[in-house]
Formats: C-alpha cells, sequence, structure tokens
C-alpha cells in the first residue's frame, strides 16, 4: 500500500506542494484544505487503461504523476439518438474529435426519460462509447440529464414532451430515479478509470441551501461503489449558480463543480468562480453561442470566455457537436462550421 502524506495548510501563507516530477506546482491557497498525492491511486480491480484516474487535490483536477490537468472537450447529442436516428456509434466521429478536435473529455448526456424507458440503455447506447474512450484516449463523461428539483421532483416540462421518442418527461427530476441511474452506471464502469459521472446536470426550482445536501447523497451513491470516481456537481439555476458554494460547499472528496454560463445568464458566474477556484476545482460544464441571433455574441461572449478559462485554467466542455441541437457547432449535416464551431475547434487545439 501506498504511504500517503497529509499535510494542512499554513494559516495566511501559500503552501506550494511540488508533483512527483518537475512539473507544474500545485498551488493551494485554502488553510482549511487537506492535501495529498503521492503518486498514483492503487487499485488492482481497475482495467488496463490509456487513461490515468483523475482525482482532485486542492483546487486541481490531477493525474497519477500530480500533474494539473485541464479538460477540454465537447458534448455529442443523447446516444440513443446516435444509434436510433444517426446511423449508430460512429468509430470515425470519436477519431475525428480525438484527431482533429483535439478533445481530451467527451459529455455523454444521458435523459432520464430515454434510460427509464430503454432497460438496456447502458449496453446498447454507452458501451460503445466508453470502449472507444479508452481505445482513442478521452475521458467519458456520463451526464445524467436531468432538469429540476430533486426534492419535490418538479422538473422542466417542454413542450414537446410527449413526442417521439419521448413518453413523458425527458427531464425527469426523480430522486429515486437518479438514484438507480447512478448507481447502475457506476457499478457497471467502476473499474474504467477512463470514466467520470455527472451527478445531476442542472438542479432547478431548488435553492443551493436545499441542494447541496441532496448533492451529497448524490455523490455518496457513486463513492459508495467507488470511491476514486470522479463526480461533477452543477450550481443551481439551470446549472448555473455557484455562488453559494463557497460557504456550503459539497461536503465530500473528488469532487469538481460545474456551471453553465450561457450568454443569456450575464457575467456574475466569472466572479464567483474567480472566488471558488481557489478553493476548489471549478468547470464549464455546458457553454455554448448562436450568432445568428445575436451577431455580437463571439467578440462579447464567446472570445472572452475563453479567455477567462485559460487565465484561470480552467476545464470546459462546449454545448454541442451537432447540427439541429443547439447551440449548435455545425451549421448543417456537412458539418459546416458555425462561429460557435470555429471558436471551440481553435481553443481544441490550441
Amino acid at each position: 500500500m501506498l504511504k500517503r502524506k497529509y499535510i494542512r495548510l499554513i494559516p495566511l501563507l501559500f503552501l506550494i506542494i511540488y508533483s512527483c516530477s518537475d512539473n507544474e506546482p500545485l498551488i493551494i491557497e485554502d488553510e482549511n484544505i487537506i492535501t495529498e498525492c503521492n503518486g498514483p491511486i492503487v487499485n488492482f480491480n481497475d482495467e488496463e487503461s490509456s487513461l490515468p484516474r483523475l482525482r482532485v487535490v486542492g483546487n486541481k483536477i490531477v493525474n497519477d504523476n500530480c500533474e494539473k490537468v485541464v479538460l477540454k472537450g465537447v458534448a455529442i447529442i443523447d446516444p440513443y439518438f446516435l444509434v436510433e436516428h444517426e446511423g449508430g456509434i460512429k468509430e470515425s466521429d470519436f477519431k475525428s474529435l480525438k484527431n482533429d478536435w483535439n478533445v481530451n473529455i467527451i459529455r455523454v448526456p444521458i435523459h432520464p426519460e430515454l434510460y427509464k424507458n430503454n432497460p438496456d440503455y447502458l449496453q446498447k447506447y454507452v458501451d460503445p462509447i466508453i470502449k472507444l474512450g479508452n481505445q482513442l484516449g478521452f475521458y467519458v463523461f456520463l451526464s445524467y440529464h436531468a432538469h429540476g428539483n430533486i426534492i419535490t421532483g418538479q422538473s422542466e416540462q417542454p413542450d414537446w414532451k410527449n413526442t417521439a421518442p419521448w413518453r413523458g418527461n425527458p427531464f425527469d427530476s426523480s430522486k429515486l430515479l437518479a438514484y438507480s441511474a447512478l448507481q447502475e452506471m457506476v457499478t457497471k464502469y467502476q473499474n474504467k478509470p477512463w470514466v467520470i459521472y455527472g451527478s445531476f446536470n442542472e438542479p432547478t426550482f431548488i435553492s443551493w441551501n436545499d441542494w447541496y445536501s441532496e448533492a451529497e447523497l448524490l455523490v455518496d451513491v457513486v463513492h459508495n461503489v467507488n470511491d476514486n470516481a470522479l463526480v461533477i456537481v452543477s450550481g443551481v439555476n439551470w446549472g448555473y449558480d455557484l455562488s453559494k458554494t463557497i460557504t456550503k460547499p459539497v461536503n465530500r472528496k473528488n469532487v469538481v463543480y460545474e456551471t453553465h454560463p450561457y450568454p443569456w445568464k450575464g457575467n456574475a458566474w466569472k466572479n464567483d468562480l474567480k472566488k471558488l477556484a481557489k478553493k476548489y476545482p471549478v468547470m464549464l460544464g455546458e457553454w455554448g453561442f448562436d450568432s445568428a441571433s445575436d451577431p455580437k455574441s463571439l467578440e462579447n461572449y464567446g472570445k472572452p470566455l475563453i479567455k477567462f478559462c485559460n487565465e484561470l485554467g480552467i476545464s470546459r466542455v462546449a454545448w454541442i457537436w451537432h447540427h439541429e441541437w443547439t447551440p449548435a457547432i455545425f451549421k448543417n449535416k456537412e458539418r459546416e462550421l458555425t462561429d460557435f464551431g470555429a471558436l471551440v475547434l481553435h481553443d481544441l487545439k490550441n
């Protein structure tokens, strides 16, 4: 067993913890964070992987060499639609995302309604992507795509909720369904170090005071099966608002906070993330814009967002690698890039 070294930070001082190699040191600014980084996590049940298991150390996501990792990638559409409506899970698409787009993470939205109504959902729609993640070398972010209040069950109710292939509410916020889905996912993929778990995509109709303790229970569902798993926790107000996290954090290890700062939300998120990123790892779990509806969004939103993320070293996942789901990276089936898509491609390749 590896001996782990625990260090409590000295008040009012920066503690610099150097990695196992000559890489960038980890700089933690908070005196209450216990840091640990003594090399690889030993899990003898893990499958052979092209990627190391990620973990949280202080305010960073790090790999087995204690090096900071910035995750940059895109979201694809729910794989149900890839299989049932777009000709299947195409290896060529994922090779392009890895080799041409240079992603190191792909977000896979799993809609509760489709998961509930397809007993073989993971096997049929997710397993092939998990396999490609290891084969090609990208992390797979399984995002449980619920929207609403997990306590009351109030959910987003889109106009198209009863159209095919939906049979009710695509974003079902049922607590029991969320527990069941997360437990099945982590049980199935617990020994695959390249899989990351999104606990609940967009909590809304709920305050942070009520949400953070529920988020802890969702993290527990994952960690009760694999306590080394990385779990993503969203802000409230459609995944956007993390302003209360500093005073009432999710008190669990290996948690990364995500925000969805779409242009109509304003810029308050930047100040929140500046504060939060000093203490915890944060990421933009979704971001995107539509120049057709707002011609100034590239200059006023997109470029400043990328600059902000680069300055703080923040991970980000663009929504969405498609031509019909929005905000769209492509204009059409021929995959002509939108302004948003061109910016995403440039960001990923630099």
